[in-house]
């Protein structure tokens, strides 16, 4: 069907493809070329570090044989190089971070992408009460958003107090302005 033809190789190997041509009814004509289908590489990394806007992270190269490494990191900047430099995502977003990996030998590329989720944390909280008594039993409702851990601080003006919970019930010993503060990763 038609005077250009193409076709796709799945695997890598040495091929035949043959062209044969009909002509003056029942005559044929063959070509025949070797067609030799080289291996691409295998790209692969790692990500190392707390996905947090504004927090290095570190891509790890994993591809056997990388050595000719192109990196894209989905907002823009690119390297060139087998490992990158810590890389800091400073806006909360999806990353499409894309490697390239060219053997050497042949110049056969081989891909391989992954989403990089930086997630929109937002520390916020309802207290039960804003006024309650020495002694009384207060609640810390969490209402942050993306956060998978909480470091809460409760300060009387002279103690500090930690607490890792994600909603807390506290109990206040002394009278006057007590601080919150809730910290989310």
């Amino acid at each position: 069907g038609g005077a250009d033809q193409t076709y796709t190789y799945q695997e890598e190997g040495v091929y035949e493809p043959s062209l044969i041509v009909a002509y003056d009814f029942g005559r044929t004509d063959t070509f025949t070329t070797i067609i030799n289908v080289l291996p691409t590489l295998e790209a692969s990394f790692e990500v190392e570090g707390e996905l947090c806007a504004g927090s290095p992270i570190t891509f790890v190269n994993t591809s056997e044989d990388a050595i000719g490494s192109t990196w894209d990191f989905g907002d823009g900047e690119t390297f060139q190089g087998v490992n990158p430099p810590a890389k800091t995502y400073n806006r909360p977003g999806t990353y499409e971070v894309t490697l390239t990996v060219v053997n050497p030998i042949n110049n056969c590329p081989g891909t391989f992408t992954q989403e990089i989720v930086i997630p929109d944390l937002q520390a916020s909280f309802e207290a039960s009460n804003s006024v309650i008594c020495i002694g009384q039993t207060i609640t810390f409702n969490n209402t942050s958003t993306d956060a998978k851990s909480y470091r809460w601080t409760f300060s009387d003006g002279t103690n500090v107090f930690n607490s890792l919970s994600a909603s807390p019930e506290w109990v206040f010993e002394t009278e006057g302005i007590n601080t919150v503060t809730l910290e989310v990763f």
